[in-house]
């Protein structure tokens, strides 16, 4: 799954609104993407994800079930995550 199709999945799961005016979802005036840190932020929340810094990585999960995703940014390691749970969205 690319981001673009997890950005639309993650607005959908977030109840964020589609703009048929500008074609695009739109979270506080700005495009929706998860690459935007207030729009993780919302993801954050609506799927409880923890983010902690381990030995030199960050790492991102949900719940067992789905695992711990790595990166080396917290961004990184949260879009990751938010892929993934797209994946099980769908």
């Amino acid at each position: 799954m690319n981001i673009q199709q997890a950005n639309k999945i993650l607005a959908d799961a977030c109840g964020v609104e589609y703009s048929i005016f500008d074609g695009m979802y739109k979270w506080q005036g700005s495009e929706w993407t998860i690459k935007d840190p207030r729009c993780r932020e919302v993801v954050r929340w609506k799927f409880k994800l923890k983010t902690q810094f381990l030995v030199g990585v960050w790492s991102c999960t949900t719940n067992d079930r789905l695992g711990d995703f790595i990166g080396k940014t917290i961004a990184e390691a949260e879009i990751a995550c938010m892929i993934k749970i797209a994946e099980e969205v769908t």
